[in-house]
């Protein structure tokens, strides 16, 4: 039976027009913004904004004596799988153009990208001259040549109905190299306000000597064969620094970074998702929230990892560190190492010195390949401790867990066994001296064991 008091309308459909209608806005005027992206992970937005809208529906509908509308009408349904199909398109094509970047997967759209070439003569730079490039949209490439010469090559590009009107856009977007300090500054120039979706990728050939810094807001960056210092500062997309013959700094805002030779320092700061690095003749730092995988491989000195869950400190890793959502593992470190996490499994092998780990939530595996030379110190929660030992090793043995079982190979009129209700207990010396050997966990397994 009706209650005679009209209903209110919800507000609901509309803003669900309007969210259509920017998206299609962005996508049109800024190809290259990453709406795909952007809805991967902020899709739960649509449901606050649901939620929100139909609070606010209810709380008025009150107050002015109607009845609040249907928590689900049928017009909003039908919307609401419009949205689905537009969301989960844009989606579904930036994530395959993630994993497959050699498929090429066209999604319905209302532009086509066009391009055009920007010359520029060759210039000859003073010895050691830097050279600095700054761009608001577009891919920065740098790689070394032999001699004094400095030669850019710029490609300017931008959406349309056609080409012309594409060429339209583009018109008043030009590049420019300009003194700068001791060195000159490359940059994309225009007589207006800059043209929406326009983007100018430049490829620049540098004396190897000079020193190299790039600003680029929306693009990615990849420099090679540079002995000099460099230096990136990224907004949104991928950075690659190969065969680098000093120090490296990128700072990061979205995307995977990748450095492959450098013979001094590495510092990575800021954003993104997957980092590898490889082959670093000084110390390597990474600092920030990357939610991908860290790889480091043959980092001659100290390698330093601090993110959102975990802090790594390696020396001389000869091997292999490698950390993502749900696991660490490192092995060959002629060092020291210490490994602070929570929430993985931790798997060393084939450390040199001290090891410290602190760890919750997560087993940890230790491997020695010959007797250990310096202390191991293990902390963990919840979880189980395994270690493995070559069977001619001599060390000082403290193995406690609370709420679980203390189970050894190893055994010896030195090494006592204590137990009662609550916890486990072996300690003494195995063998004559050797290092000292701390694991204690709660609520777990600790195993040690002999290498075969």
């Amino acid at each position: 039976m009706s209650s005679g008091r009209p209903y209110r309308s919800s507000l609901f459909a509309g803003l669900l027009l309007i969210l259509l209608g920017v998206i299609f806005f962005v996508d049109r005027m800024y190809p290259s913004f990453g709406i795909g992206h952007l809805i991967r992970v902020y899709w739960p937005v649509l449901l606050i904004v649901w939620g929100v809208t139909k609070l606010f529906d209810r709380l008025s509908s009150r107050g002015q004596g109607q009845a609040a509308p249907a928590l689900l009408s049928g017009g909003e349904a039908v919307l609401l799988v419009l949205i689905a199909i537009v969301l989960g398109a844009f989606a579904f094509g930036d994530w395959a153009h993630q994993r497959f970047p050699d498929i090429n997967i066209d999604l319905p759209s209302f532009h086509d990208d066009y391009s055009k070439s920007i010359p520029l003569p060759p210039e000859t730079l003073q010895p050691g001259a830097r050279v600095a490039i700054a761009t608001g949209r577009g891919d920065v490439t740098v790689h070394a040549g032999d001699g004094d010469t400095i030669l850019i090559t710029a490609k300017k590009s931008g959406p349309g109905p056609s080409e012309d009107s594409a060429l339209e856009r583009m018109k008043d977007v030009d590049i420019e190299m300009e003194p700068q300090g001791n060195g000159v500054l490359i940059h994309p120039i225009h007589t207006d306000r800059a043209p929406a979706g326009v983007s100018v990728d430049i490829d620049v050939r540098v004396p190897k000597t000079s020193p190299v810094s790039i600003d680029a807001a929306h693009g990615d960056v990849s420099v090679s064969g540079i002995s000099a210092p460099v230096e990136i500062r990224a907004g949104n997309g991928d950075v690659a620094v190969h065969d680098a013959g000093s120090d490296v700094t990128v700072q990061s805002g979205h995307g995977d970074v990748k450095v492959a030779g450098a013979r001094g320092d590495l510092r990575l700061s800021g954003r993104g998702d997957d980092v590898d690095i490889s082959n670093i003749g000084g110390n390597a730092s990474i600092e920030g929230a990357f939610s991908g995988s860290i790889a480091a491989n043959n980092v001659g000195q100290t390698f330093y990892c601090a993110t959102q869950f975990s802090e790594l400190t390696v020396s001389q890793l000869r091997g292999r560190l490698a950390m993502d959502s749900g696991d660490v593992s490192i092995s060959d470190a002629g060092g020291d190492a210490k490994i602070v996490t929570r929430d993985k499994d931790v798997k060393a092998e084939r450390v040199a010195g001290q090891l410290n780990i602190v760890d919750s939530h997560g087993d940890i595996a230790i491997h020695y390949d010959k007797p250990p030379r310096a202390d191991l110190i293990v902390s963990n929660e919840s979880a189980d401790i395994s270690l493995t030992l070559p069977s001619n090793s001599s060390f000082v043995l403290s193995a406690l867990s609370r709420g679980g079982e203390v189970d050894s190979d190893f055994s010896g009129p030195a090494l006592r066994p204590v137990s009662d209700e609550n916890q486990q207990q072996l300690e003494g010396q195995f063998g004559s001296g050797g290092p000292k050997i701390s694991l204690a966990t709660t609520y777990g397994t600790i195993h040690i064991g002999k290498t075969h």
